[in-house]
């Protein structure tokens, strides 16, 4: 699952740096795979949003080894890595403060999970009031896989 969203962000920091770049990314052939990443990366680097991510300890540690590897078009220097002692999705609402620099009104602020998960991360987030009231915040759900639908469900529910 961390990996889905992983996936998803790195999806929508792109779209994002092709809409504010105005021109769509245009692939080279299929031969320049790594030619696309590192201009996908660069664009992404120059025009995508900074990505705060905030796991666990052993969650955060992946996502900093996954940063350096060729593959991955995720920037490393748009990367806010939290490096709170998160053992909940109570310690990440709570614990979240945008970094200086970040805090823009009227701009937006995008939270990635999985749909069930994002339901309560908004009910944690109406309660703590920790983020600027001055600023939206947009929900982009990640689908949950049709084998974790009903455990992940209970979970939640739990």
């Amino acid at each position: 699952m961390e990996r889905a969203r992983l996936h998803h962000t790195a999806r929508i920091a792109k779209k994002i740096a092709e809409l504010l770049s105005n021109k769509p990314q245009f692939n080279s052939p299929i031969g320049d795979i790594k030619a696309n990443i590192l201009k996908t990366k660069k664009m992404i680097s120059q025009r995508g949003p900074k990505i705060i991510y905030n796991g666990t300890n052993p969650e955060n540690d992946r996502v900093k080894n996954i940063l350096h590897r060729d593959t991955i078009i995720i920037p490393q220097e748009n990367v806010i890595i939290d490096d709170k002692n998160i053992q909940n999705t109570n310690d990440q609402i709570k614990t979240m403060i945008l970094p200086e620099g970040l805090h823009q009104p009227g701009k937006e602020i995008g939270l990635i999970s999985h749909a069930p998960h994002l339901r309560r991360i908004a009910r944690v987030l109406n309660q703590s009031k920790n983020l600027p009231a001055d600023m939206k915040v947009r929900l982009f759900p990640v689908a949950t896989p049709q084998e974790g639908k009903e455990e992940y469900a209970a979970m939640e529910i739990m």
